[in-house]
């Protein structure tokens, strides 16, 4: 996404967009979780069932059903955490704008991404991921470099900023992953890889960062890295399917025949 084992878009700048399908997952099932721990207000029963129905469609890749719940949130409960639904329609219409490659959509969902920030006051840093998101995608969409410039103009001082209660390590890892796919748009493959690292290390529960790390060092030459990466990333995640496809086409790519595409059992 956004959570990024929420793989299921062409990235790799055209061929490995699973993988920010992948983080844009991450956000928005980080959202409803911390949203729960920081109400002070009366438990809104039904709003929390909503917003947790709507994550859950989200991990689905349901994303049209996110926006037909994220619709009711804000026309039932205006008042009641609105940055959440918001947030969680944004990267919905994020996705399917990037799926049907329709940079009208993607507009939608920024600008719903905006709304969400300004709900949210300037508390919750994980709430600018579906912005950075959104100009990533429609920077790619475009081939326009300012949309990518404007999204890492945006994410870099919100890497400065300190964890805490509601900026964990993983949320930071989430935009250094963020960052890290607007570099690798722009063709900036070397600083695409030193943010991919940064996001193993401060959410290596993310599959994204982890298979985005090894293209990219193998986009830089970097073959006995990229297999060493490929190879801890299918170690971490053993069930990641897609985690075996591109380590086979990478080593097929390296003239490698017989390198493995997957698992049948897995």
């Amino acid at each position: 996404d956004w959570s990024s084992d929420v793989c299921s878009s062409d990235l790799v700048v055209a061929a490995l967009v699973l993988l920010l399908g992948g983080l844009g997952q991450a956000g928005a099932t980080k959202v409803v979780a911390q949203e729960t721990s920081q109400t002070t207000a009366p438990v809104n029963e039904r709003a929390n069932l909503l917003r947790s129905q709507a994550d859950e469609a989200y991990q689905r890749g349901d994303y049209k059903r996110v926006i037909d719940l994220s619709n009711q949130l804000l026309q039932q409960f205006p008042k009641d955490n609105p940055h959440v639904a918001y947030h969680l329609r944004a990267s919905a219409k994020i996705e399917l704008g990037r799926a049907a490659r329709d940079g009208k959509q993607i507009r939608d969902g920024i600008a719903d991404s905006r709304s969400a920030l300004k709900e949210g006051e300037g508390k919750f840093p994980w709430l600018n991921v579906p912005y950075i998101y959104g100009m990533t995608a429609l920077g790619e969409l475009e081939n326009k470099a300012e949309h990518l410039e404007t999204a890492i103009k945006w994410v870099t001082p919100l890497l400065d900023k300190p964890t805490g209660e509601t900026f964990s390590e993983e949320d930071k890892g989430n935009l250094h992953y963020q960052r890290g796919m607007a570099l690798s748009a722009k063709g900036d493959q070397r600083a695409a890889a030193a943010d991919f690292t940064k996001a193993t290390k401060l959410a290596p529960r993310l599959l994204a960062p982890h298979l985005r790390r090894a293209t990219s060092l193998a986009y830089l030459g970097q073959a006995e890295e990229a297999e060493e990466a490929f190879n801890e990333t299918i170690e971490r995640f053993p069930n990641a399917v897609i985690a075996y496809n591109d380590r086979g086409n990478f080593r097929r790519g390296r003239g490698d025949l017989d390198g493995e595409i997957g698992r049948a059992h897995v």
